[in-house]
């Protein structure tokens, strides 16, 4: 039923037009779940009534050794730009550059798009969403195995538009990212597979499924509102924190301190989200991120 159409790249067709949804997985070479997924789904998925499905493994050179990318500190889901497609692609990750501008119009000609990813320290699964949400965003959110979504409204993960969901709802596609857990972990690949075959058969209605009932939405939103970043004079993380992801720090508590002595912390409630771990420190880089819980 699929077809390879480029890269690592597979598509499906139905007999009618209908919704176009692209799935990613792999984005992140070490991040096996995703890459299974596409796996699973290339293997299970009924034919196609309408439209189209694109499944796509987003790293293959990062995949093949096992890496996030395919050099140190490379990052294909920081390259899905506003200008992606125009700009030719520079030292000194052309190779993630040059993929993201092979991927990058799947995505702006999908209606729906489903970007699955895992974490480098441990962590609850969650959902990724940015800017301005429909209803049609939490429709398709609530079939992932997960209670908490991380809202990025003010694109502060990257500074502009630069990830795959942003750059899909750059051009009014229902972007999401999924985060399964630890990256080692893939024990939740069958939920998943299940989630998108739900999602093409409920929501985006390109193939054929039992109806069941829809799950509950998610329940937990938190809102990004802070980036912290490596200065020259470096960083330590205090009083336990910076393990795992959505670690609950209280308004006013340092999480960590600069090598001049200069505490981070917030005078509000908060989380910390994507905490780095150390082999992807680099000055002037992030080292994570705060968030607080928030009511949509």
């Amino acid at each position: 039923m699929f077809k390879e159409i480029g890269n690592h790249i597979w598509q499906a067709t139905g007999r009618t037009r209908g919704k176009n949804v692209t799935i990613l997985g792999g984005v992140h070479g070490n991040e096996l779940s995703g890459v299974q997924v596409i796996e699973m789904i290339k293997q299970k998925c009924p034919p196609l009534i309408s439209g189209s499905l694109t499944l796509i493994l987003g790293n293959p050179k990062a995949n093949e050794i096992n890496s996030r990318g395919s050099e140190p500190h490379a990052d294909l889901n920081r390259c899905f730009t506003v200008d992606v497609e125009s700009t030719p692609p520079s030292p000194p990750f052309i190779y993630e550059e040059t993929r993201a501008r092979e991927i990058a119009p799947y995505i702006r000609q999908s209606d729906v798009m489903l970007d699955l990813h895992a974490t480098n320290k441990p962590s609850i699964p969650f959902l990724k969403l940015t800017g301005i949400l429909s209803e049609h965003h939490f429709n398709i959110c609530r079939w992932f195995p997960c209670s908490t979504i991380l809202h990025d409204v003010h694109y502060k993960l990257a500074g502009k538009i630069a990830l795959s969901d942003e750059y899909a709802g750059a051009h009014n596609s229902v972007g999401l990212i999924y985060e399964s857990g630890l990256a080692s972990d893939t024990s939740t690949v069958i939920d998943m597979t299940n989630s998108v075959l739900h999602i093409l058969s409920q929501e985006a209605k390109i193939i054929e499924l039992p109806p069941v009932q829809p799950p509950a939405r998610q329940s937990t939103v938190f809102q990004i509102t802070e980036v912290f970043r490596l200065t020259p004079l470096g960083f330590e993380w205090l009083n336990g924190y910076g393990t795992h992801n959505f670690q609950n720090v209280p308004a006013k508590k340092p999480i960590g301190m600069h090598g001049n002595g200069e505490l981070v912390q917030v005078p509000y409630d908060s989380c910390i989200v994507f905490p780095k771990v150390p082999s992807l420190w680099k000055e002037g880089a992030p080292l994570g991120w705060l968030a607080k819980k928030v009511v949509l």
